[in-house]
């Protein structure tokens, strides 16, 4: 029975540690693929599925388009409030993209002012008529919500 009870323990412990390692392990893939801050894709997970749009779009004959969302006044922003406000602005920038693209588009953080968009199956033109409506819903936007000033 003593040993029993040792080697239970020791099996529990061993397993306890699988669960931590397995844990850790998941917290690394989101964090590779997922920026932190907004919680769209990280720039690197957005090329990698980029080129595989590019290569589907090649091989069906299918257009696709991405557009460069850049925010003009982050510097601004950062400048004057700091990173912490100016990185709660473009988690909201984040979400109001994220409420108005379609299901199929893939949203991602290119840099510290830009977003990716990658819009499947989407011409230049109706890229275009996309960039107009998301540039006029975030110019619309109070983010006075969001930060104090």
């Amino acid at each position: 029975p003593k040993d029993w009870s040792e080697q239970r323990n020791s099996g529990l412990e061993a397993f306890d540690q699988a669960l931590k390692t397995i844990e850790l392990e998941k917290r690394y893939h989101s964090a590779m693929n997922k920026d932190v801050s907004t919680d769209v894709m990280s720039r690197a997970q957005l090329l990698v599925r980029l080129e595989e749009e590019v290569s589907r779009s090649r091989r069906l004959n299918l257009p696709t388009s991405l557009l460069v969302i850049r925010v003009d006044a982050y510097q601004k922003v950062m400048n004057q409030l700091g990173l912490m406000d100016s990185e709660i602005v473009m988690r909201a920038v984040a979400k109001i993209l994220t409420k108005h693209i379609r299901v199929n588009d893939l949203l991602g953080r290119l840099g510290p002012d830009e977003f990716g968009l990658i819009l499947a199956h989407t011409p230049l033109s109706g890229a275009m008529i996309k960039a107009d409506r998301l540039r006029r819903t975030l110019e619309s936007g109070d983010f006075s919500r969001v930060i104090k000033d």
